[in-house]
């Protein structure tokens, strides 16, 4: 298919120029179906896919402010904000979150700011709050875990209200000291998905768990091989109203999300994101484990930008390293990476606790990013783990073949 260029007119142009009155006299109910909008895909578990959403699905977002929360109760989701508010998104257009702010601004009235495109987004967001002032933010935990590692950043961070985060899981060292000087809220949302409706949690060291409306339906069903998780699966309203994902897919009684969860260890109807079924590492023996939680602990090093959890058909688990910017590695140098290993080691010996001995990672089967190669990301920060592998497939068979091959590998990258 041949590709066409278009210019698009430049902003003065178009409020400089008049444009006659286009009549719109289709009802809702005439349009309910009909796409109004195309984003995309994060891209998390591969290549970005164009979603279409209606105007079905765009309703949902101005029907969910009428469902009713349960006495004394707080929604998670911000959408009981007044003109006197201003709300900070920090997601492109494309994704569900920047949708969400832009369709709450013509609804209800509620003013926005837009994170701009920038190189440096973790410097961006402290300058945007401090002259802006928002009272609300949604932030991808990515960019709050920038944001955390300088405490000035992290002291201008807290000065927002209400701070949302959404996506993946938040370092819970940084997220440990974020609520205790902010609300900070977790709620769930995806591109197909819509938003699901949940309550702020009644204690604020719960800033982590997530508890569903019960005027949402959803039902959590335990993982047969791993009872310790439970995947959340979306039953269908009698009408779509608050339901975006049956716009998406009429057809459907129910959404299987295969986003997984833990419960709260005390505290009934608490659930902690811990990250998707597609995550979900199967060994050659059948033995499977969830990498997140894993990689996580691994990132909290200052010397470590991201990990990668690796085993899929192997007889035990791998890891890749993306050295951070504060990391002295240097290509080629074999006592650097081999520092390099052994400072991180700990963390990783951290990480073995939560997994099965048989599949623990070994000190010799750590390989580093090549500097020239960096993890490719989605746009709300998150690791493309398929992508990656898909990068590292070389270098990924040299660690099991030669189970040694830190310098080899980060030298060849």
């Amino acid at each position: 298919m041949a590709s066409r260029l278009m210019e698009l007119p430049s902003f003065d142009n178009i409020v400089a120029s008049f444009s006659r009155s286009y009549s719109y006299d289709k009802t809702y109910q005439a349009i309910e179906d009909d796409s109004a909008v195309i984003i995309h895909s994060s891209g998390t578990t591969g290549v970005p896919k164009p979603i279409y959403l209606t105007h079905g699905f765009l309703g949902t977002i101005d029907k969910q402010t009428q469902v009713p929360v349960p006495d004394g109760r707080v929604s998670a989701i911000p959408n009981q904000l007044s003109h006197d508010d201003l709300f900070l998104s920090t997601t492109p257009f494309f994704h569900l979150m920047g949708i969400f702010a832009l369709v709450m601004s013509i609804f209800n009235r509620v003013p926005f700011v837009y994170l701009p495109a920038t190189s440096s987004p973790a410097d961006a967001l402290v300058e945007v709050i401090k002259a802006e002032r928002p009272t609300v933010a949604a932030i991808t935990p990515a960019l709050v875990e920038a944001v955390g590692q300088s405490a000035s950043a992290l002291h201008i961070l807290s000065t927002v209200r209400t701070v949302c985060i959404s996506g993946a899981p938040l370092a819970p060292h940084i997220g440990q000291a974020l609520s205790k000087t902010t609300n900070l809220v977790s709620i769930l949302g995806a591109s197909k998905l819509g938003l699901v409706l949940s309550l702020v949690p009644e204690h604020k060291a719960d800033w982590e768990y997530l508890e569903w409306n019960p005027n949402y339906p959803t039902r959590m069903d335990s993982c047969s091989d791993n009872s310790s998780l439970y995947e959340l699966v979306i039953e269908r309203n009698e009408t779509r109203d608050i339901q975006g994902i049956f716009h998406v897919f009429p057809d459907l009684k129910e959404y299987r999300t295969k986003d997984l969860f833990s419960p709260h260890p005390t505290r009934h109807n608490l659930w902690r994101y811990e990250g998707r079924l597609d995550d979900t590492i199967i060994f050659h023996n059948g033995q499977k484990i969830n990498p997140i939680p894993m990689e996580k602990i691994i990132e909290s090093h200052p010397l470590v930008s991201r990990a990668l959890v690796i085993g899929d058909r192997r007889p035990h688990a791998a890891l890749l390293v993306e050295p951070s910017e504060e990391s002295s590695v240097s290509n080629g140098d074999k006592s650097a990476v081999t520092e390099f290993v052994h400072t991180i080691w700990p963390v990783v010996e951290l990480a073995n606790e939560l997994v099965p001995p048989g599949v623990h990672i070994g000190i010799m089967r750590i390989g580093l990013s090549s500097p020239n190669k960096p993890f490719r990301t989605t746009s709300e920060g998150s690791t493309q783990r398929r992508t990656v592998l898909q990068d590292y497939e070389q270098e990924i068979e040299r660690i099991y073949q030669h189970d040694n091959y830190w310098y080899t590998m980060f030298k060849n990258g």
